[in-house]
Formats: C-alpha cells, structure tokens, sequence
C-alpha cells in the first residue's frame, strides 16, 4: 500500500482512536488524522475526511513515499504510536490528547503529534480542514 499521497477511504481497522474525555480523533495508519470534532464531541468536525476523501479535510504527518506502517497503544495508555518502517530506517509518531485535570474547557482538546526519527525518510505534512483553524497569538 502506498501512504504517501493516496487520498482513499481506509478501513476502519487502519484507524487508531485517541481522546481526551471531550472530545476524541481517529489516526489512520498513514498519519492521518481524519475524523475530529474539535474542542468537543459535539462540535463541528475540524477533519472528516473519513466521510469525504477529498472535501473533508485531514491532517497528515507522514513519509513521503510509500512505506510499512503499523499502529499500537503504549501499555496501559491511550497514546498511539504509528512505526513506519522506511528504506532507511525506523520513524515513530506518537499521537495523544492529553487530559487536563479540573478543566473542561476549550484548552483540553489540544492534540500532541511528535516524531522519532532514526532515518532520513522524507516527511510531508498536510492540513486540510473543512472549518477555519486558526492559532492563538
């Protein structure tokens, strides 16, 4: 399977699922995320891809060519780590919303993406939202 540029339907299967207790996203093994309601369950979708491939918008970290993915779940946690296996080496993204003690606000439904990186795979990332995304100054 080619992850890098192919804009299909996955299986339900090639997605991992993270949350944070207001709202939850789906990660598909290609790095994409491509459902989310954002800050909440009940809010709008930021990312729907899962349901319109090409208008639905998506976030994607990932290899640039074609690689092995596989997805797990650190023991005893909800945070996804995706391994793609390059040419050159091993690359890990590690994706989780954390949950923020006390507060039911706005502010918990950030999403942490982060990569290891032991090779000199070629990344590309992508964001297509189908709702204005705006950072905060």
């Amino acid at each position: 399977m080619n992850l890098a540029m192919d804009r299909v339907y996955k299986r339900l299967e090639d997605y991992g699922v993270i949350g944070n207790l207001e709202t939850c996203a789906l990660v598909g093994n290609d790095g994409s995320i491509d459902w989310c309601c954002f800050p909440h369950l009940e809010s709008p979708s930021v990312f729907a891809a899962i349901l319109d491939a090409e208008k639905g918008g998506y976030f994607r970290i990932g290899p640039k060519h074609g690689v092995q993915a596989k997805q797990s779940y650190l023991e005893d946690t909800n945070i996804l780590q995706t391994t793609f296996q390059c040419e050159s080496g091993t690359v890990v993204l590690t994706d989780f919303m954390p949950v923020i003690e006390g507060s039911y606000s706005d502010a918990s439904g950030i999403v942490v993406r982060a990569i290891a990186e032991a090779s000199k795979c070629k990344w590309i990332l992508n964001l297509d939202s189908i709702m204005p995304v705006s950072c905060p100054t």
